[in-house]
């Protein structure tokens, strides 16, 4: 609960919280407002020329702030001039009252300061009560024109000031044992306890890989969680008034966390932790991404695919080396491939080729005929055709095409011959094997 003031309710740092510069700042800002306002209220202006002061004015110096009252009635002159200049010359008229704070930063030699100027030196914050001109500040210091407000050497020379030490790791690592506030802690012995010491603060930096084992209330880490440390690895504890430590903050030297229990920090994977799918702790970098996807959505190199485009995707190279195919699904061992005839030639075709039928490709055909006897003395009897009748008494023949001629011989008996038929000519029968396709082309993961 932050202290205050009685009567204007300023807030009172504590300064062994941090950030109690955060609190003073408000409070200085708190008491500026607050003397401006009562001054305002009291009607107290800037000194300017050509005015009739009586005895017990207050005016403002505009140029610095500060606040004077009338000792002798008097007008200031008409010139212009600086109050400041003013004074000088008539030391007797004005006499100091008070003055308004003013933040002046870092304090810095050879600069004007007057009373009521806050400054910075080093770890000391201070206020001007004296004006002066500034020489070196324990020398003004001493000369009684500033009074230090807030001195923070102590815990300075305590983390800044002191050399960096060395204390090795054992089951109790005593920091109590070592003065200097930041430690290289070496060796690799697991650390139970930083031993028993008060309201002391530091710093260890690991250089060895011993297990800091979390042990509440005496040790407590960060995520309530033993660890074990890594070489660079950064530590910030701070014991009680009992002598029990805490961690107020701890690094990886490699901005790797060990496990998740370190809260506030994600570890990642490396590049082959990410592509093994098998992790559930570590988080992906975007090269371990890519790696993943390429190695494992995509395809390893070597991979061969079809692709429906006449450039090969960035990472693959095209196969010029097959060209007219079409492709032929297999269940066993992929080879070369076979046949003879291009694909365009084959299915570019709408005809057979041409086959001329032989004696021995027709199908076998024996025609015959009959007759009733003829008179001995009969002739020849022509007919012009199959299909008609041959003689009287003939059978009717129906044959394709070819003509026929008959006779009777001496006993009656009727003959003939029937003469070839059939061109001999070759033919071709419809095909169409224009199939329907789409293009592809073959590439291979690089």
């Amino acid at each position: 609960m932050t202290d205050r003031t009685a009567n204007f309710r300023f807030e009172i740092p504590n300064f062994d919280q941090d950030p109690w510069h955060e609190e003073m700042e408000r409070t200085i800002r708190a008491v500026d407002t607050a003397i401006y306002q009562t001054l305002i209220a009291q009607n107290v202006t800037n000194w300017a020329n050509s005015t009739a002061y009586a005895v017990t004015t207050i005016v403002l110096d505009p140029e610095d702030g500060t606040m004077w009252i009338c000792a002798i009635a008097h007008t200031s002159p008409a010139s212009p001039t600086t109050f400041a200049t003013f004074r000088a010359s008539n030391p007797t008229y004005w006499n100091a009252t008070a003055t308004i704070p003013q933040q002046r930063g870092a304090w810095t030699t050879g600069t004007s300061y007057i009373p009521g100027d806050f400054v910075v030196d080093a770890s000391r914050y201070a206020v001007c009560v004296i004006g002066h001109v500034s020489t070196t500040f324990n020398t003004d210091l001493a000369d009684g024109k500033w009074v230090v407000l807030i001195d923070l050497s102590a815990i300075g020379v305590g983390i800044n000031a002191s050399p960096i030490d060395i204390i090795a790791s054992a089951s109790t690592t005593d920091l109590g044992s070592i003065a200097s506030s930041r430690l290289f802690v070496t060796g690799n012995v697991t650390i139970n306890s930083f031993g028993v010491v008060t309201n002391t603060f530091k710093i260890l930096i690991y250089t060895g890989t011993p297990q800091v084992v979390h042990s509440s209330p005496t040790l407590i880490l960060t995520g309530n969680a033993s660890r074990t440390m890594r070489t660079g690895d950064v530590q910030m504890v701070v014991s009680d008034a009992v002598g029990q430590w805490r961690e107020l903050f701890f690094t990886r030297g490699d901005g790797q966390p060990a496990t998740t229990a370190e809260r506030g920090f994600v570890e990642l994977a490396t590049n082959a932790e990410a592509q093994a799918l098998t992790d559930t702790d570590r988080a992906v970098t975007p090269a371990a991404l890519s790696a993943v996807l390429t190695n494992k959505l995509y395809a390893p190199s070597g991979t061969r695919m079809l692709f429906q485009q006449t450039t090969a995707p960035t990472g693959w190279t095209k196969d010029t080396t097959l060209n007219n195919r079409t492709l032929r699904i297999t269940s066993g061992t992929v080879g070369a491939g076979g046949g003879s005839v291009g694909f365009d030639t084959l299915f570019a075709r709408t005809a057979t080729d041409s086959v001329t039928l032989s004696t021995g490709n027709l199908p076998s055909i024996t025609p015959t005929f009959t007759g009733s006897p003829l008179a001995a003395h009969d002739h020849d009897v022509p007919v012009s055709s199959f299909g008609e009748t041959i003689a009287a008494g003939l059978t009717d023949m129906i044959l394709p095409g070819g003509t026929v001629s008959t006779s009777a011989d001496s006993a009656g008996t009727p003959a003939g011959t029937i003469s070839s038929f059939g061109s001999g000519t070759s033919f071709t029968a419809g095909i169409d094997m224009r199939v329907l396709y789409s293009e592809v082309i073959i590439a291979q993961k690089d």
